[in-house]
């Protein structure tokens, strides 16, 4: 999947979807996937600076069991750069965060677009170059359209 697929996601059906809607794990409402998404979106074209959690003596056996494998993401596994429950928005409703997350992935592709070698920190995962933050994406959009049964 490239960046162009998630640009497919159908957002506008997930806008209409009742905001208290159930996700299959977690405590994200549908609102903070989106936001989630953006954030994520936004560390991977450098816009939000994050630290590696990671050891550097560690970071390639992650990349290569997590990353560069079949696996899917964990479930119910809290991401360092989401804040504490219950976690607050930064949006006023799901068509701005939709918004803003489209805006988060036009950033991806410019920042990318003269080089692709270039790399963004991801917490566990360390420097990613823009072909591997398109699989972490992929993996990553795959693990919460699930979380809310859009797959």
């Amino acid at each position: 999947m490239l960046i162009e697929d998630f640009r497919k996601t159908d957002f506008e059906r997930i806008a209409t979807l009742p905001h208290n809607m159930p996700p299959q794990w977690g405590s994200m409402t549908l609102q903070h996937m989106i936001e989630h998404l953006a954030d994520v979106f936004s560390a991977s074209n450098g816009t939000l600076q994050v630290k590696v959690e990671t050891p550097p003596d560690k970071l390639e056996k992650i990349k290569r069991i997590m990353l560069f494998s079949d696996r899917e993401l964990v479930q119910n596994f809290k991401s360092p750069i989401l804040p504490p429950d219950p976690i607050p928005y930064r949006t006023t409703n799901m068509q701005e965060a939709i918004t803003v997350l489209k805006q988060e992935m036009e950033k991806f592709e410019q920042h990318y677009s003269t080089d692709k070698n270039r790399t963004e920190n991801h917490p566990y995962f360390g420097a990613l170059n823009y072909d591997e933050w398109v699989i972490f994406q992929n993996k990553h959009f795959t693990h919460h359209l699930k979380q809310f049964n859009l797959l």
